[in-house]
């Protein structure tokens, strides 16, 4: 047994028990977390992201630089099915893909918006960029270890 194993499995029974379900099968942390999103807790005095916690307590493997991946791009979801070991690079460009997405999004909403301000697809404008963090991943098209092709 690693030195590790047993404040892992606490820190993320405590985790599992501070978290709903959410939409989209997303399991969502409720305790604290940091301005990016990702939600975190003291391990060891460490603080460590919930999701490595999880992911690490469930049997999950990490090489070398390797990152925890949220495949269903939800920053505060520890549902294991929806963490995956990553490289770095891969983890970026898909990181950066979303944020790219989310921009052009928003300028096509001002740009609708002034030209029709109550156009119906605007309506729920307000509430989409949470919705799209459900439903940017696409589980089949993202290969978590295969370096990301642009």
């Amino acid at each position: 047994m690693n030195a590790l194993d047993a404040p892992i499995a606490a820190a993320a029974a405590r985790v599992l028990g501070q978290s709903v379900p959410g939409p989209g099968g997303c399991l969502l942390w409720l305790g604290g977390r940091n301005d990016a999103g990702y939600g975190y807790i003291r391990v060891n005095g460490r603080s460590t992201g919930v999701h490595r916690v999880v992911f690490l307590a469930r049997g999950g493997q990490l090489l070398h630089g390797e990152a925890v991946h949220h495949l269903c791009g939800v920053r505060h979801c520890v549902a294991h099915g929806h963490l995956a070991a990553v490289t770095a690079s891969a983890n970026a460009a898909e990181a950066l893909a979303t944020h790219a997405l989310r921009n052009r999004i928003t300028a096509l909403e001002r740009a609708l918006r002034s030209i029709s301000p109550a156009h119906p697809l605007l309506a729920d404008a307000s509430n989409d960029n949470d919705q799209l963090e459900y439903d940017l991943a696409d589980h089949d098209a993202f290969d978590a270890r295969a370096p990301h092709a642009a």
